[in-house]
């Protein structure tokens, strides 16, 4: 099944159809619940991006709350609001520029490519535009190098400057970089992995940047 057609779903819809395409049809509770933390952190204002927005407006108090968290299990606690909310196609298409593939389940392979018009847009506003492979072409080799897909440098650079602000971040840049690896393989299922050596090398630099502006 899938929502080409629907211009706009419910959060949990969302989270959901990610979730299985992403982990498999018999994918956990946890699995779902870990892409509803995705979204939720999706609503932060991000430099270099973009926030999802998520409706109706002033209904969304609870996205605020999982902000704080990343535990998978305080989302049981929030479904009542959840379920109250709304995303709308062209708002998380956008959303989706310089951080993940547009998901099949929701966009044809007609949609999949960026046009000439959102390409010049994204890169106006400074925004890494990654358009995904078609459903039937074939899966790029694995590299050593941090260049593969696009879309995974600026997601690990949110998440490492997000574990920095939130006092998470580890005290040696190798032991971050292994860690980093490791969310991507669990954040991101089917997106080619850097080994840590490449992610150390490529963020060094921002690394020092975040440690001498968050000392712990």
């Amino acid at each position: 099944m899938d929502h080409h057609q629907d211009k706009i779903l419910s959060f949990l819809t969302v989270a959901d159809f990610w979730s299985r395409e992403l982990y498999g049809p018999d994918r956990s509770r946890e699995s779902m619940s870990r892409i509803v933390l995705r979204l939720a952190h999706g609503g932060q204002p991000a430099d270099g991006g973009n926030p999802l927005i998520v409706g109706p407006p002033g209904k969304a108090g609870c996205l605020v709350e999982l902000r704080q968290t990343h535990d998978e299990l305080e989302v049981e606690q929030h479904l009542p609001c959840l379920r109250k909310l709304t995303i709308e196609k062209y708002l998380f298409r956008k959303w989706c520029v310089g951080r993940f593939d547009l998901p099949r389940f929701w966009f044809s392979d007609d949609e999949l490519e960026f046009t000439s018009t959102e390409q010049a847009y994204f890169g106006q506003m400074g925004w890494a535009v990654s358009s995904p492979p078609k459903a039937a072409a074939p899966s790029p080799p694995e590299a050593a190098s941090f260049s593969g897909r696009p879309s995974v440098m600026p997601a690990v650079i949110q998440e490492m400057k997000r574990r920095a602000e939130a006092r998470e971040m580890l005290p040696v840049l190798s032991r971050e970089a292994k860690h980093l690896a490791d969310w991507i393989k669990q954040e991101m299922p089917g997106q080619q992995t850097p080994t840590p050596k490449t992610i150390e090398n490529a963020l060094r630099a921002l690394f020092k940047e975040l440690r001498n502006a968050n000392p712990q």
